[in-house]
């Protein structure tokens, strides 16, 4: 309750002097702590999550704070082992947010997303896969995308991380790191039977029971 009433009173259309004094009193360290725990819930992760989000609406200067205080690394973390939806998509709406207008972390997210590519939650390497065919658009394309997009979303079991997989391929085919999309192909195709079955394998052990 303490976090929703503070979201509340920090929104942009009032509180920007106050966003200044919780910048300053270190208070987003604390929040980021508290989503990080492994002992905290969805629930208050999710308030966590929309402080961070109101305070992010409040310029450029919020946003490079929230990056400065690692808020990129705790919430991909908090992804990798969540499936709650509604964290999901609160947290890809973060994310864009701090990169967006924010050329100088752009890269850190875009980052962020292929690091989540190998995690166990489906639901985050749908969504890091969404975002990184956004992203993309604006950022110059790494070659350490290719082996992680090829394994983790050509060898995903769920046909909507196979889509989004195969849809972020075709776009990265017609950059500069055309070669290296190749080369991860070829040596899945190689590796075939013995990457998907264990793929399989590990996805299956970890779907909830029907």
């Amino acid at each position: 309750m303490v976090l929703v009433a503070i979201s509340r009173f920090i929104h942009p259309v009032g509180g920007l002097e106050f966003v200044d004094e919780l910048l300053d009193s270190g208070a987003i360290l604390t929040v980021l702590e508290m989503i990080s725990l492994k002992k905290t819930s969805d629930e208050d992760r999710i308030q966590g999550v929309d402080l961070l989000q109101c305070i992010s609406e409040n310029g450029i200067q919020a946003k490079e704070m929230l990056c400065k205080s690692g808020t990129i690394r705790v919430i991909c973390e908090a992804l990798a082992i969540s499936e709650n939806t509604e964290l999901v998509e609160k947290s890809r709406k973060l994310l864009m947010g701090i990169s967006t207008g924010n050329p100088k972390y752009l890269s850190h997210v875009y980052r962020a997303f292929i690091a989540l590519l190998p995690c166990d939650s489906p639901s985050a390497v749908h969504l890091a896969l969404r975002m990184l065919r956004t992203v993309q658009e604006e950022v110059e394309p790494i070659k350490e995308i290719a082996a992680p997009l090829i394994q983790y979303g050509f060898g995903s079991m769920h046909g909507e991380i196979r889509y989004e997989a195969r849809h972020l391929a075709l776009d990265l085919l017609k950059t500069d790191i055309a070669s290296h999309i190749y080369q991860a192909i070829f040596k899945a195709l190689i590796d075939c039977e013995e990457w998907i079955t264990v793929n399989y394998v590990r996805q299956d052990k970890l779907a909830p029971s029907r």
